[in-house]
This record gives C-alpha cells, structure tokens and sequence, in this order.
C-alpha cells in the first residue's frame, strides 16, 4: 500500500502581496515605493531632529557632524525621488547639490537601500577629519587630487599633495581638520600610479605616460 502525504498549504500569515514585497526588496534594480521612502523620510527627520519630550523645539543628537551630513544627504535624495524623480536621477542630483560627483551618488542610493531595509543601518564612516589610510581612497578627493598634480606637468613632488590640501577650501569641503604626513603622500602617490624619479632629483614620474 502506497502511503499518503497531507497536502502542505501556504501559511495564512505570509500573503501573496508579502511574497511579492520580499522578492522585490531583494531586487537591486527595483527602487523602493514611494511609501517606503516617506517612511524612511518621517524616521530621518526624527533622527536629525529628536523632539524634547516637554514642550517645543528639538534635543540635541549624538550623531558626529560627519554622519549628520550623510544622513542630510539621504535626506535630500528621498524627498528628490518623492518629486518625481528616478532613483538614479535623484541620487545624481542630490550629488551635485552637495557638490560632490558620481561616487556620492552611489554611496547615497547604497545607504538609502540599506537605511530602507533595517533602520539600524546608518552610513558607516571611516573618517572624522583626521587624514586616514581609507580617507585618502575617498574617490571625489583623489580625483581632485590626481587633476592637480597632472595640472603640474609631468615631474612632481609629494610635496605638491601637502601644500594643496593645506588650503582651507579644500580642507573644509573634504572635512579635513589637519594635514598629512610627507611618508603618506609618498606612499600615495606610488599607490596612484607615479613612480619616482632620478631626474629631476626628489621628484615623481607620471607612471601612465
């Protein structure tokens, strides 16, 4: 006698609409709904903006100025996509906005996701104005970098890096609070391609060219 199985149906807790909202929240391609964006918008505004639990106004956060940025940013680029605009759209132009280019907007739309899946995933910040081993991988400040250095021709020295991040717009638009080291502009630089030179004495080669 061939033994027989109870049939196994869907649990009535996991919807068909729960199901589809699973699939897509593991779907990179497939942005977020607007609900969930206002959502995140509402918690966001709470966390920048904690309200006294007497009366008016706001308590002050624990957040570092740095990751308050950040959170400003995801901020900006929520309220762009709510507007109207695409998620990348968005991310572009929330980039601009800020003045930075097309690693933020990748970076946003990365903690966005992340923010949107568990709240307890905020932007994880290696850098708090000291000059670091990941803050000079920053993508924006190695462009600007490279551009300037290439603007000097092709023999340079370490010593060019330090005298232009020791103008105070540049520290201030990369949240830089100190200079760095000659041994780590060295070792940047050969990093980024430049390899050093005998003639000129005391100078780097473009190693591209």
């Amino acid at each position: 006698m061939v033994p027989t199985f109870p049939q196994l149906s869907p649990s009535p807790s996991v919807t068909t609409s729960t199901l589809h909202a699973l699939h897509r929240s593991f779907d990179v391609h497939q942005p977020p709904s607007i609900t969930e964006v206002q959502l995140a918008i509402r918690d966001l505004n709470l966390l920048l903006h904690p309200p006294h639990n007497r009366g008016c106004g706001y308590k002050t956060t624990a957040l570092t100025s740095t990751l308050e940025k950040c959170l400003m940013w995801m901020l900006y680029f929520f309220r762009a996509f709510v507007n109207g605009l695409e998620w990348g759209p968005a991310a572009l132009k929330t980039a601009k906005f800020v003045g930075k280019g097309p690693y933020i907007s990748r970076k946003v739309r990365e903690w966005s996701r992340a923010y949107i899946a568990d709240r307890g995933n905020l932007p994880f910040i290696r850098y708090s104005g000291a000059w670091t081993k990941s803050r000079i991988r920053d993508e924006d400040l190695q462009e600007e970098l490279l551009l300037h250095l290439q603007s000097l021709g092709k023999y340079v020295t370490a010593s060019a890096i330090i005298i232009y991040l020791d103008h105070l717009e540049v520290q201030a638009r990369y949240g830089l609070t100190k200079n760095i080291s000659l041994a780590t502009a060295q070792r940047w630089m050969t990093e980024v391609g430049y390899r050093w030179g005998k003639d000129p004495k005391g100078q780097y080669v473009d190693g591209h060219e």
